[in-house]
């Protein structure tokens, strides 16, 4: 709603709204609450994959698209969701991964055929498990960064760590693009505490 607002303040709505939740309520509620400001949302309740399937068919695949991911776990944020948005040729994303749910399951999620390897296909060529969590982060998601590179598209060095309340890190926020001027753009405005480096 956020964004629509702004696109509309500034004269530049979204030519298309297109949200998916897997839980038909809040996709009835989302579509409620955005054409109530004006917008045109298409709204889908299927798992993420079956949804962006959909989504990409209905695209103009010369436009210009902004995907936001935002899973409830890093066990729903498959990498192929990315590599499938990678296909589009102007795309950027901002993708929520989340620092507590890796947290409190890397046991769990680094088991043969666990979550992690849904997330960062072949990360155990490049990763080691045994060592300690906030290294095995930072090496995770430098391993997943690059693959998202592989797809032709930069992932921005930049990348905002949310902290609860107590200081506690929630997740990051993760700006993909194949362009330098939208990276310059997240760059000018990520992370009010002007944190300069990658903080895992």
């Amino acid at each position: 709603m956020v964004a629509c607002r702004a696109a509309q303040a500034n004269r530049t709505p979204f030519t298309e709204l297109h949200l998916n939740d897997i839980d038909p309520a809040n996709s009835a509620a989302v579509e409620q609450r955005i054409k109530a400001i004006g917008g045109r949302p298409i709204c889908y309740s299927s798992p993420a994959d079956i949804a962006l399937d959909a989504i990409i068919a209905r695209l103009n695949p010369a436009a210009l698209h902004f995907a936001f991911l935002d899973p409830f776990n890093l066990e729903t944020l498959s990498f192929d969701l990315i590599r499938k948005l990678s296909q589009l040729q102007r795309i950027d994303m901002l993708i929520h991964v989340s620092v507590q749910d890796l947290q409190r399951n890397l046991d769990k999620y680094s088991v043969t055929g666990g979550a992690l390897d849904v997330f960062a296909p072949g990360w155990r060529n490049r990763v080691d498990p045994r060592q300690a969590i906030r290294p095995f982060r930072a090496a995770l998601l430098a391993y997943w960064m690059e693959e998202i590179e592989k797809l032709g598209k930069a992932p921005a060095r930049g990348i905002e760590l949310v902290r609860g309340s107590k200081e506690q890190p929630l997740y990051w926020l993760v700006f993909v693009s194949g362009h330098k001027l939208a990276q310059r753009f997240w760059n000018a405005i990520r992370d009010p505490r002007q944190q300069k480096e990658m903080d895992v």
